[in-house]
């Protein structure tokens, strides 16, 4: 975040390294995965747009990074939208039960590297308020369009992206969101929060 590139670590045991990386707007961190894998210099690679793991053998690894270095560049340079990112499930706000995240957690976890949390889409999110919490976390209070429940939703150093800035400036409209569903326990009462991942202005 600090200088606008993805970030890469690895750690090595027998001769072999695992890794994981996260990624920024723009950049498709996995398919610089995927593309290595495909091409032989790495054993296992995948993910999605903004986050991915992979296993390189420790003989590859410099070649690995000079291939992304490359990859990442031209992905940079490129006018092509480069950024997809995989929806595993469509919920609203009224859906979003804690039986249901903790089903997900419990039925199709644990989850780590190489296997993410699912990602679940809000479509037509009325946001009803919309605040800065810390340095810079924006924090929403959101329903579906038609109402009903409210639900906490969380865009973690969000606050300086084009994405934070259009919660706080143009939370009148509706909004699509991208995000990993949480159970929050604090006060002792469980609520279902939605860290969110992604958002678009809705086109209803």
């Amino acid at each position: 975040e600090k200088y606008g590139k993805p970030a890469i670590v690895a750690a090595v045991l027998d001769g072999e390294a695992r890794g994981s990386g996260r990624s920024v707007a723009g950049i498709h961190i996995a398919q610089a995965f995927i593309d290595a894998r495909n091409e032989g210099l790495i054993a296992k690679g995948g993910g999605h747009a903004m986050a991915g793991g992979f296993t390189v053998d420790v003989a590859q690894i410099e070649a690995f990074r000079d291939f992304l270095y490359a990859h990442i560049a031209g992905q940079m340079e490129s006018d092509a939208p480069n950024v997809q990112t995989t929806i595993d499930g469509l919920v609203s706000v009224r859906g979003a039960s804690v039986d249901l995240v903790n089903r997900v957690q419990g039925q199709v976890g644990p989850f780590g590297q190489g296997f993410d949390e699912p990602l679940f889409c809000f479509k037509n999110v009325r946001i009803h308020t919309a605040d800065v919490v810390g340095d810079s976390h924006v924090r929403l209070m959101i329903a579906d369009w038609e109402g009903g429940n409210r639900m906490k939703a969380m865009a973690f150093r969000a606050l300086d992206s084009e994405m934070g800035q259009a919660f706080l400036k143009q939370g009148k409209a509706a909004f699509d969101l991208v995000g990993t569903l949480k159970v929050d326990t604090w006060g002792g009462r469980e609520k279902v929060e939605l860290h969110v991942k992604d958002a678009k202005i809705s086109n209803q």
